[in-house]
C-alpha cells in the first residue's frame, strides 16, 4: 500500500511490521473506513514514542478472500494474507522457492519464514540460489575450493584448499619438487642444483603453471580451470646438474661416495655388534634373559644354533671392545608383535637371510653383509620362548627401513660361530671366508679353554684386532673370494669346539658371505 502525504508532498510504500504484528492501544487516534480496508492513524498511547503515535495500520475488512494479486494462483488466501503453497513464497506467492528450501506459515504475525540456501546463499526470485563464497550446488550445499583442490587437496570450510604434500597454490594445482631442488649462493651468485620437470597426465596445455590452452595445445589436455580441474596424475622431480645427485640434489656425487665407503665399515671396527644391543643368556637359574652386549661375559652361555643345526646354547670363548667407535648399519623391522624393531651392527658384518630346515636341524645358506641388505630383504627372528623344535622356533621378517650411525662395538666369537642379538639369529664373522675367520679362537679354545682368557694372550689378539693391516686383509680376502665365486654360492665348513670334544665330523655348514 502507498501513502500520499499532502504537506509535503511525497509518497511512500507502507510495510507490514513483522515486529509489531498489532498496533498498541491508544485514544485520540484517526480512523476510516474505505472500500474494504480500515485505517488507522496517530493516536496516544504509552506504548508510542514521548506518548505520540505516528504509525499508520490497515486491516482487510471485506473478508477471507481478498489477497494480494489472488495469492498469484500459488496458495490460500486467509483474511488477507497469503499462504503459499510448496515452492512458492512472496506476500502474492508469485516468487519461486530455491531447492531445498524449508517453510513454515505464522499465524500470529501472518509470515512465512524460509530456509533457503542452506544458509550460505540468496535465493533469487526465480528459484536459483546465488551462493556465497566457498559454496555450491543448487541449495548451496556443497564445498567449493578453487578447482575443486585439483585432485590433490582436500576442500575445507571456507573455500580454502589443503594441500597434499608436494602441492600448493589455492587450487593445489602447482607441483614442487623435494626441496626446491636445493638452493646454492654465495656473494657472486646463487640459484638451484638442478632443475624442476613437472609431468601430468593427461598432458599440460601449456605452460606451467596455468597450463594455458593454446593452438598447439594436445587434445583431452589439462588447463588451470578455477572452476573443476579433473584429478590427474602429477609429478615433480628433480632433473640435477652433474656434481648433484638425490631426490633433492642435496649431496654431492663426491658426498655420497663417502657416505657409502663410512657405511661400508671402512672407517672403523668391521665385524661387530653395537654395544646397545641384546644378547639371549642363560642365567644361573636356568632361565633365558636378555643381556646387553656391553655386559656379556666370556664363559656366558648364550643362544646359539649348535654344530647339528638345532637352537642351543653356546659357551663365549673371545670378546673384544674396539676402543673406537665403529660405523653401524641399523636393520628396522616389525616385530610378529607388530611393534617396531631394531638390529645395529657394523655394515661389514655378514646377517643371515636364508635358512632350511629338516626336522628339528637348521641350517644356514645365505648371508650378506649389513652394508647390503635393503628394505625387503629378510632376515631370521628368533622367538624368544623358542623350545629348539626345528623351522617352527624362527619367523622371517622384512627389513623396513635403515639408518647409519656410529657406536661403540663388540667382537663376540662363540664355540658354535652363531648368537642370538636384538631376537635376530646372528653369525661372528664378517669375511667371506665365514667360519674360517673365527677358527683359530675356536682352535685355541679347544687346545686350552682358558687360554684366550690370559691376560697376554688377549692383550696380543686385541692387538692384532685393532690392528689396520687387519682390516686391509679382510678387504683383501672379501675382494678375492668375490672374484673366484662370481654368482655361485660356496659353502665354508668349521669345525666348532663341540666337534673337537666330541665327533670330529660335526660340521656347521655356511654359505658365501655375499659382497
Amino acid at each position: 500500500m502507498w501513502l500520499y502525504n499532502v504537506s509535503s508532498n511525497t509518497i511512500s510504500e507502507i510495510q507490514y511490521n513483522r515486529i509489531m504484528p498489532y498496533p498498541h492501544p491508544r485514544r485520540d487516534h484517526a480512523m476510516a473506513i474505505h472500500k474494504d480496508q480500515m485505517y488507522l492513524f496517530g493516536g496516544r498511547s504509552n506504548g508510542c514514542e514521548k506518548y505520540m503515535c505516528g504509525d499508520f495500520w490497515m486491516y482487510n475488512v471485506s473478508g477471507p478472500y481478498s489477497c494480494p494479486q489472488d495469492c498469484s494462483g500459488h496458495g490460500v488466501c486467509e483474511w488477507g494474507f497469503c499462504m503459499c503453497d510448496k515452492g512458492f513464497k512472496g506476500v502474492d506467492c508469485s516468487a519461486m522457492n530455491c531447492p531445498q528450501a524449508v517453510c513454515s506459515f505464522s499465524y500470529s504475525d501472518h509470515w512465512q519464514d524460509c530456509n533457503e540456501c542452506s544458509g550460505r546463499g540468496d535465493c533469487a526470485g526465480n528459484g536459483t540460489c546465488i551462493c556465497g563464497s566457498g559454496w555450491k550446488g543448487e541449495a548451496c550445499e556443497v564445498l567449493a575450493c578453487p578447482g575443486d583442490c585439483s585432485g590433490h587437496g582436500t576442500c575445507k570450510l571456507g573455500g580454502k584448499c589443503e594441500c597434499d604434500e608436494s602441492f600448493g597454490g589455492p587450487d593445489c594445482f602447482e607441483a614442487f619438487c623435494p626441496n626446491n631442488c636445493t638452493a646454492w649462493g654465495n656473494q657472486y651468485d646463487s640459484g638451484y642444483r638442478g632443475e624442476c620437470v613437472v609431468q601430468r597426465q593427461p598432458p599440460c596445455c601449456g605452460e606451467e603453471p596455468d597450463c594455458k590452452i593454446g593452438p598447439q595445445s594436445p587434445l583431452g589436455c589439462i588447463t588451470r580451470d578455477p572452476d573443476f580441474i579433473p584429478v590427474h596424475n602429477s609429478s615433480a622431480t628433480c632433473v640435477c646438474a652433474d656434481t648433484y645427485i638425490g631426490i633433492d640434489c642435496g649431496s654431492s656425487i663426491a658426498d655420497e661416495i663417502i657416505a657409502r665407503e663410512k657405511a661400508k665399515g671402512l672407517d672403523g671396527p668391521s665385524g661387530c655388534f653395537a654395544l646397545e644391543g641384546q644378547v639371549q643368556v642363560l642365567d644361573d637359574d636356568g632361565r633365558m634373559v636378555a643381556r646387553r652386549v656391553s655386559d656379556v661375559k666370556t664363559g656366558d652361555l648364550v643362544r646359539s644354533l649348535d654344530s647339528m643345526g638345532k637352537l642351543s646354547i653356546s659357551p663365549v670363548v673371545f670378546i673384544h671392545d674396539h676402543l673406537l667407535p665403529g660405523a653401524t648399519v641399523t636393520l628396522h623391522y616389525i616385530d610378529l608383535a607388530g611393534a617396531p624393531a631394531r638390529y645395529e651392527l657394523t655394515g661389514a658384518h655378514a646377517v643371515p637371510t636364508d635358512l632350511a630346515c629338516a626336522g628339528l636341524h637348521c641350517k644356514i645358506t645365505r648371508t650378506r653383509p649389513a652394508r647390503d641388505v635393503v628394505p625387503g630383504s629378510s632376515i631370521l627372528r628368533v622367538a624368544p620362548d623358542a623350545l629348539g623344535e626345528g623351522a617352527s622356533d624362527f619367523a622371517v621378517v622384512n627389513v623396513t627401513h635403515l639408518t647409519h650411525g656410529n657406536a661403540l662395538v663388540r667382537y663376540i666369537v662363540t664355540t658354535h660361530d652363531t648368537l642370538v642379538v636384538d631376537n635376530i639369529l646372528s653369525v661372528d664373522f664378517s669375511t667371506s671366508v665365514g667360519a674360517l675367520e673365527t677358527l683359530p679362537f675356536r682352535l685355541l679354545h679347544a687346545v686350552c679353554p682358558s687360554v684366550l682368557s690370559h691376560p697376554a694372550v688377549a692383550s696380543a689378539l686385541s692387538s692384532v684386532l685393532e690392528s689396520p693391516l687387519l682390516k686391509a686383509a679382510e678387504s683383501v680376502i672379501n675382494s678375492a673370494v668375490h672374484m673366484l665365486a662370481g654368482n655361485e654360492e660356496r659353502s665354508f665348513a668349521a669345525k666348532t669346539g663341540a666337534g673337537f670334544q666330541g665327533s670330529l665330523a660335526s660340521t656347521l655348514t655356511f654359505a658365501k658371505v655375499e659382497s
